[in-house]
C-alpha cells in the first residue's frame, strides 16, 4: 500500500491511511484503514457490468504535538446505514441561485 500510495499519489504514506472496505466490499459494507499487507483483489467484492464496485480512500493523518508523529484519524466503520431521506435531502439543496451564488464565490477564492 506505502509503495503504491507513493509511487501513483506522490503522498507521503506516514500522512495518509488508505481507507477501504471492511472485509471484502459489497453495498452497506463497513470501512477500515487498509494494512500494507492487504491484497485489493481479496477485498474487491463481485462485478457488476465489468467493473469493480470498490473505492478506496485516502484519509489523512493528524501529527501529535506530544510526540510528533503521524496518527490516525480515521474510525473504524463497522456497517454504513444511509441517512433517512428527510435527513439526507435539505430544500436548500434545490436552491439554483445559491447554488450559483456559492459556486462563484468558492472560484473567486480561487
Amino acid at each position: 500500500m506505502k509503495l503504491w500510495l507513493n509511487f501513483h499519489k506522490g503522498k507521503d504514506p506516514a500522512e495518509y491511511d488508505l481507507v477501504g472496505p471492511k472485509g471484502c466490499w459489497k453495498m452497506g459494507a463497513g470501512s477500515e484503514v487498509l494494512g500494507d499487507e492487504v491484497v485489493i483483489s481479496e477485498v474487491m467484492g463481485e462485478r457488476f457490468e465489468n467493473k469493480w464496485l470498490m473505492q478506496l480512500s485516502l484519509f489523512p493523518k493528524k501529527k501529535s504535538e506530544a510526540l510528533g508523529q503521524w496518527e490516525s484519524t480515521f474510525e473504524t466503520i463497522e456497517e454504513w446505514v444511509p441517512p433517512p431521506p428527510e435527513e439526507a435531502w435539505d430544500e436548500e439543496d434545490d436552491d439554483e441561485e445559491k447554488w450559483k451564488k456559492d459556486v462563484e464565490k468558492s472560484e473567486a477564492d480561487n
